[in-house]
């Protein structure tokens, strides 16, 4: 063990003085901040997630629209079912109905699509609900499952379990739907009927009218429950035929084309090769990787990691050929010019990490009779909120990580002051300005780990026990910390971590503690031996 190693673990015993306790109330900031940090980069990822998956359960990856009424589906619907990316597609007649259920009206919204099959109709039978049937089986309540997703003839239907808890629909239940009509049309055919001169007439009109909102009847044959609440409280899912009879449309008809494929997180990717498919558009050429668009961006900063990396030379050369030059000194700002070119290199290193292999390049024609949207695009603001916010958190609770490695500074040139006489006493014995401030930094990088590794620990344990301590601490003080019904998302208070998160926030810890430890440590090696011995 060195010198400097030496000293600075026998410096971090603790002792009965007021700078242990100021050292341990730096611990403590720095692993507060590392377990806020923690569990609130956690519940924020696994709240996206938990919200991604469930519009992924129900919604299509990409919805091909024409703008208005698509005409002769088949032929595009035949194009997308060739490609091997293309799991499922489906003609889509969406849109609000009235529906009528025991005298209560809703106006839900219907999607009408073809019996699902394969791989598709096992996914989807996957979310269907279960409930309690009041019988218990070794302490735990008997569940049964609501139904099948089942859409085979046209009288069939499948709803949502919060719209069925809301109106009292249970599977067997018989709903009446109304479709939006055309106002005009049946107020202008009431108006003829009521100028009508002979009664065969009026009744014509009045026969026509009734049949312009003639209602159409389902029954349920299962309840459905995505796990988000905006779904599940407000669609139903019906046969094409009955959707396409509400809107009275012909058989050639629908709204849109319905489609999932392989990869989600592809979607943008799988839009343009579904363009060029239909004849939106053409392969052009094979575009730049993202690593290269990044090494361009990254061609400017880089001027500012030349001119550092300069300095750094000088000072290299400036610190061999002067002694009166302080090593530690040039040590420091080596380490900085070494932390800017990093930061400039951070663009290229990201797009490394996120590299992706589908980089062809897409032109598309002007005018084109088809559009595609994507899940990405339809959810942008809840998807867009959820990221802001998670940034915006990380941001704000990275700045008690701040505080806390101030708290190391402090910390840290009160004991310098108080050590002045010891590091005379070291220095007059041949020890170097290196050998000085490696004690103090050593010193203050180890508390900061302490308090990297506590608040890990913390946070470990509270993302574990999250559900048990938000139940607990919501019965002791009458405080619902994650309603599902705002929050749109069942199945407690999520949680996930990943291993960029939790490198970013203790690697970040850790170079902030490193950071603030640097300052006393050049305080401390500057020190000329008979000031500190006189300072006694």
């Amino acid at each position: 063990m060195s010198l400097s190693s030496f000293l600075a673990v026998r410096y971090l015993r603790p002792k009965r003085t007021f700078v242990s306790v100021i050292t341990l109330i730096s611990v403590a900031g720095v692993a507060l901040g590392v377990w806020l940090l923690t569990v609130v980069m956690a519940v924020f990822t696994g709240y996206g997630d938990r919200i991604k998956e469930n519009i992924l359960g129900f919604q299509p990856h990409l919805v091909v629209e024409s703008g208005g009424v698509m005409e002769d589906w088949l032929t595009p619907l035949e194009a997308l079912e060739r490609q091997d990316w293309v799991i499922s597609a489906t003609p889509l007649v969406r849109g609000q109905v009235i529906m009528e259920f025991n005298g209560r009206r809703l106006a839900p919204v219907i999607n009408g699509i073809l019996q699902p099959e394969g791989e598709e109709l096992r996914r989807l039978n996957d979310k269907i609900a279960v409930r309690p049937t009041g019988e218990f089986e070794d302490g735990e309540p008997d569940l049964v499952r609501q139904g099948e997703f089942n859409l085979t003839t046209p009288y069939d239907a499948v709803i949502g379990d919060d719209l069925a808890n809301a109106m009292g629909i249970e599977v067997g239940s018989t709903l009446l739907l109304y479709a939006p009509r055309d106002m005009n049309k049946i107020m202008d055919t009431i108006e003829q009927a009521r100028e009508a001169d002979g009664s065969e007439e009026r009744n014509a009109k009045l026969d026509e009218v009734r049949e312009m909102t003639v209602p159409q009847e389902v029954t349920i044959t299962g309840l459905f429950d995505s796990g988000y609440g905006e779904i599940d409280g407000n669609t139903i899912f019906l046969n094409l035929e009955t959707a396409q009879i509400l809107y009275q449309f012909d058989l050639d008809d629908c709204h849109s084309i319905a489609v999932k494929t392989d990869d989600p997180l592809k979607a943008d990717y799988y839009r343009n090769r579904a363009l060029v498919e239909l004849g939106q558009g053409e392969v052009m050429a094979i575009e730049e990787s993202t690593l290269s668009r990044a090494l361009k961006q990254s061609r400017d900063m880089l001027i500012v990691a030349l001119v550092f990396a300069v300095l750094t030379g000088f000072l290299f050369w400036k610190a061999k050929s002067d002694q009166s030059f302080s090593r530690v000194r040039y040590l420091s700002f080596g380490v900085l010019s070494l932390l800017v070119t990093a930061l400039c290199f951070w663009p290229t290193i990201a797009a490394f990490l996120r590299e992706q292999s589908n980089t062809e390049f897409f032109q598309y024609g002007e005018g084109g009779s088809l559009g595609i949207m994507t899940w990405m695009d339809r959810n942008a603001n809840i998807l867009n909120a959820v990221a802001v916010e998670r940034q915006m958190m990380f941001l704000i609770l990275f700045i008690v990580m701040i505080v806390g490695a101030f708290s190391i500074m402090n910390t840290m040139i009160t004991f310098t002051v108080q050590k002045q006489k010891d590091i005379g006493v070291i220095k007059s014995l041949g020890a170097t300005e290196g050998q000085i401030a490696n004690i103090f930094f050593l010193q203050g990088t180890a508390v900061g780990m302490i308090g990297v590794t506590v608040g890990l620990i913390i946070g470990q344990l509270t993302i574990r026990y999250r559900n048990e301590l938000s139940q607990w601490v919501g019965q002791r003080f009458n405080v619902d910390f994650f309603n599902q019904q705002i929050y749109q998302v069942d199945g407690g208070l999520p949680a996930k971590q990943t291993l960029g998160d939790v490198l970013t926030i203790s690697l970040g810890a850790f170079v902030c503690c490193a950071l603030a430890a640097l300052v006393p440590a050049l305080i401390a090696a500057s020190l000329q031996p008979a000031k500190a011995l006189r300072s006694d």
